[in-house]
């Protein structure tokens, strides 16, 4: 093995990242029902709701309203930090003052600044309540991440095909493993019916454009000729991304998970899926129907090797030439 395929070799032992997992799409907000981002901009990151949530809720700034939180935790998908098992609720910024929240399927509450008595946490195994120190998430580099990911998601090539026959719209896919699709915001038309025609158990994302996004008025989704319900739990593999919205609007029942973290997010009726945005207005009653899908992430940004990793590389590649010298030798 020659030199150049050596320092090849030790710099890929260096910098290779993780290996993907199937929660790794959301990262963090993976193990969340509702996750409010907030803009780099320092604006949003704040959740309204008095509808109860199934899963965990975290928001980079404050939540409002007071509902029950986490009566269907589902412990089959754990979170990619290990954490998420410990925390029912993160408010990075105060948790609505005198707003009051039953935590029912387990785990602890980080709300900053706000009083421990509003916080009833009827769960098995007990709970505790941190007002105080550091977040347990870096919704910064949440944000980051999942900014970067929603655009790369944007960027694939859409192998499936879309087809509209009046309040019909059919997405057919072959692939066994991820269908893509590209589709207009303007075909969700009210008393539509959403048709996926795909291999059982495949991910499927669609890229959905337009910056002001409002759908509205009986929209049903069916997968292979079945309606998509909690039951049946097949909107696990299904993510839409509004990649170019600042604002949606779903005031129907909507299933399958939403990443739109540009957006503010607003909504009234039930939805069945993990939520990601900017900020989330209002909710219907939320589902806790977790995104088990696997597709491409964002590339890891780019790092300049300090002084200590350069010495490190350096001498992994002295020590891989030595062992292959041995090898050769003996």
């Amino acid at each position: 093995m020659n030199s150049k395929k050596l320092l090849l070799l030790a710099a890929a032992i260096v910098a290779s990242p993780s290996l993907c997992r199937a929660d790794s799409l959301l990262g963090v907000a993976g193990a969340y029902n509702l996750v409010a981002l907030g803009t780099s901009a320092g604006t949003g990151g704040n959740i309204h709701t008095t509808s109860d949530v199934g899963g965990r809720i975290a928001a980079a700034e404050a939540i409002y309203g007071g509902t029950t939180i986490g009566a269907s935790f589902q412990s089959h998908q754990p979170d990619p930090n290990g954490f998420a098992g410990a925390y029912a609720i993160v408010a990075g910024n105060d948790a609505g003052s005198g707003a009051h929240f039953n935590v029912n399927g387990g785990g602890n509450v980080y709300a900053f600044g706000s009083s421990a008595s509003n916080f009833n946490l009827a769960n098995e195994g007990g709970g505790t309540v941190t007002t105080t120190g550091a977040s347990p998430i870096n919704f910064a580099s949440l944000r980051s991440s999942l900014s970067a990911e929603t655009l790369t998601l944007a960027g694939l090539t859409s192998n499936g095909t879309l087809s509209v026959s009046g309040n019909n719209v059919t997405l057919t896919g072959t692939s066994a493993t991820l269908n893509v699709f590209n589709i207009s915001s303007t075909d969700f038309k009210p008393n539509s019916n959403i048709n996926f025609n795909i291999p059982a158990g495949s991910t499927v994302i669609i890229n959905v454009d337009g910056q002001q996004v409002n759908i509205s008025s009986s929209i049903h989704f069916s997968i292979n000729g079945q309606q998509v319900s909690d039951s049946n739990n097949d909107g696990g593999k299904i993510l839409f991304n509004f990649y170019d919205a600042t604002g949606l609007t779903i005031n129907t029942q909507f299933d399958g998970s939403i990443l739109a973290p540009f957006a503010t997010f607003n909504g009234s009726s039930q939805l069945g899926g993990t939520v990601v945005a900017a900020e989330i207005d209002s909710t219907g009653e939320v589902h806790n129907i977790e995104f088990t899908g696997t597709v491409p992430t964002a590339p890891p940004p780019a790092v300049t090797p300090e002084p200590a990793t350069l010495t490190l590389l350096g001498t992994g590649v002295l020590s891989l030439a030595g062992m292959f010298r041995r090898r050769k030798s003996a």
